[in-house]
Formats: structure tokens, sequence, C-alpha cells
């Protein structure tokens, strides 16, 4: 148990950061509208503008590693919720133009790509062992109840007001800045690593891998339920918001779980949690109604809310302690990247099939299914990676 006072401060900053880990998930509910908007636009170009985000993250991420050897993790954390805020804010004031949210969808990402690393980092520099894992479970918490929050408000706003009017929800990131500041201690850059230490090695290299087809697959849930929605006519923009805010708020139970099903399930946690999320793709896929849709959020999500801890956790032990951010930042960045191709790839492949929305989940379920399987087969991370 974590009970030391100063401890528990460096809790709170990090719970009031990580709930913008995951702020691109408040556009999900707002893709349909945005398409109403601009119906000269294709379907892959606007699910590019959630999609977006990730692609930006990529390198982002890639260089706050490096980046943390100048300036502080903690005035890198809260740079890059100032950049969120600014991305947020400015679709409320210009929306006319469709690259204008290209433009927010960039800056958004590259504040995700530095919090995402440095929150995690964070956690890594504070913690240690079995505690690790539970404040990144917290973390998750963190990620699910801000992203949740923010979604249902967006989805809730545009319902009666003009879809730009549904990014104000990004204001929170000012106070969340505050909270921030006051409570996390300030920390020096990290020393570069030793000349001729091995940072990367051989299972991280894999797992990363695994972890680029779980972003290109999971993906394909989030940018295409709400349009999914719209077109079958089983819900609106309200209901859409509903379910990417379940697809998140159900990763609260899986953050206060974590220790304990770290212990149940050792190194099996990962591929289970990929194998939940293909069960969650396949209940879409064959929705005849909003109940499956529902369920398919909460399986996905679960999937969602072990994975990212649990990752986090295994990426920095893989490698030396002091690089533990660079080990989370490749593993993150090259998941991102999986993200952002993955409307492209995945509508691609299921072209194949005859297309639509349903062969979209179709095709991710069984993809995931079979990336379960062969993480099963040829595990890379070790139970000392999660213990």
């Amino acid at each position: 148990m974590i009970r030391d006072r100063s401890r528990i401060k460096i809790i709170v900053a990090i719970f009031a950061a990580s709930a913008m880990m995951a702020s691109c998930n408040t556009l999900v509910p707002l893709l349909a509208k945005i398409r109403e908007s601009f119906p000269e636009q294709s379907v892959s170009k606007v699910q590019m503008v959630f999609t977006l985000t990730s692609l930006v993250a990529v390198p982002t991420m890639l260089l706050s590693s490096y980046a943390t050897r100048v300036f502080s993790k903690k005035t890198l954390t809260a740079v890059s919720l100032l950049f969120m805020f600014v991305g947020g804010m400015i679709p409320v004031f210009v929306n006319e133009t469709f690259w204008v949210l290209y433009l927010a969808a960039a800056l958004i990402g590259i504040g995700m790509g530095i919090l995402n690393v440095m929150s995690s980092a964070l956690v890594s520099d504070h913690f240690k062992g079995l505690d690790k894992g539970r404040v990144m479970g917290i973390q998750s918490i963190a990620l699910s109840v801000g992203s949740a929050l923010m979604s249902w408000l967006s989805g809730e706003i545009a319902k009666v007001a003009h879809w730009s009017r549904a990014l104000l929800v990004f204001l929170i990131a000012l106070p969340l800045l505050v909270v921030f500041l006051c409570y996390m201690p300030m920390d020096g850059p990290t020393p570069q690593q030793p000349s001729g230490k091995r940072v990367y090695n051989r299972r991280l290299i894999f797992f990363v891998v695994l972890t680029l087809f779980w972003g290109l697959l999971y993906t394909s849930f989030q940018t295409n339920v709400a349009m999914f929605i719209e077109e079958t006519g089983y819900g609106d923009t309200a209901f859409a918001g509903v379910v990417s805010a379940v697809f998140m708020v159900i990763g609260i139970p899986c953050g206060l779980l974590m220790g304990p099903m770290i212990k149940l399930t050792r190194n099996k946690l990962l591929p289970l949690a990929i194998l939940c999320g293909g069960g969650g793709m396949l209940c879409a896929a064959f929705a005849k109604g909003p109940a499956p849709i529902f369920i398919g959020a909460l399986l996905v999500g679960i999937a969602f809310g072990t994975y990212g801890p649990a990752s986090n956790t295994a990426a920095a032990t893989m490698v030396p302690a002091e690089s533990a951010a660079a080990g989370i930042a490749l593993m993150k960045a090259v998941g991102h990247f999986g993200r952002f191709f993955s409307p492209k790839v995945l509508n691609a492949v299921s072209g194949l099939f005859g297309g639509g929305f349903r062969k979209v989940f179709l095709t991710g379920g069984v993809g995931l299914l079979l990336l379960g399987v062969v993480f099963l087969i040829f595990n890379p991370v070790k139970e000392e990676d999660l213990l």
C-alpha cells in the first residue's frame, strides 16, 4: 500500500495530468457531425481528423524521450497540457475550413505524444515493483475518467449546438495543469545513457511490433462506431458519445484491479486483453441494435484499459531503469503509428470482402483474435516485467 504523503501528492499530480492522455477521443462522437458539415470530404479524410493525432504523436513521443536530457519531465508535461488546450480551442473559433481541423488535431497530437511518455516515465521514476503497476493502474483510471467525461460532454453539447462548441471541453486542461504544477515536485533533466550500454533488446522490439498491430486493429472501433450508429439508425450523436464514454469509463475498474489482475494472470494479461478486444469487435460486427454495440464498447474498452497500463509497465521494465522513458516512447510511438494507418488499412482489407462498417469491425475482430493467439504463443513479456 502507498501511504507516504509525498508519494500520494505525486499520484494526485499524475492523475490530474493523465486525465488528458486520451483527449483525442473527444473527437470520436463528433466525426459524424463533421462529415455532415464537410460532405465533399471522404470518410477516410474525416476519420483522419481523429487518427492524425496518433501520427503526430509518433515523432513527438520519440523526441520527447531525448528532450528529457535538456528539460525536466515536469516542464514537458506542463507544456503538453498547453498544446492540447490550444489545439482544442482553435476549431471553436475557426471551423468553416476543413484543414483547420487537421491543424487542431496536430496540436492535440503533439500534446498527447509528450504527455503519454512523460506521465508514464514519472510513474517509473517515483515507483518501483508492484507499486509501479498499481500506479500505472491509477494512471489508467485517470485516462478513463478524463476521456469518458470529455467524450460524453462533447456528444451532449453537439446534440444541442454546433459540433465545434463541443470542443470547449478542452478548457478542463487549465485546472488540471494547475493541480499538476502544485503537487508534482520539480525534477531535473535525465542524464544521457552511457555510450555502449544497450537500451533496446529483441524482446522489446518484438513487443513493439505486437503493439503496432494492436493499435492498427483496435482503433477501427473508435474511428467507425459513431458513423456506424448514424448510418444504421441505432442512435444519434448523444448515443455515440455514451458509447465512446463507456469505452473509456470501463477502464476505471481495470485500473483499480490492475494489481490483482497482474498477480492472477502474470504475463498472460496482455494477450488476454487483446482477445477480449477481438470479442468486442465481433459484437459490433454482428449488431442488430444498440445493445450489442454497447457490449462491444465494454469489451474493447476493457482491452484498452488493461493493455495501456500493463504495456507501459512492461516496456519500462524491459530496458535499464534510466532508459524507461525511451522504452515507453518507442512502444507508444509505434502503437500510435498503427492507430494512424488503421482507417486506410482496415478500409482496404474489408473492401476485399464487400466493404462497409460491419466488415471493418469483422476484419478488426478476427485480426485481434489472431494477434492474441500469436502473443500467447510467442509471449515476449516475462513475469518479472510486470511484478
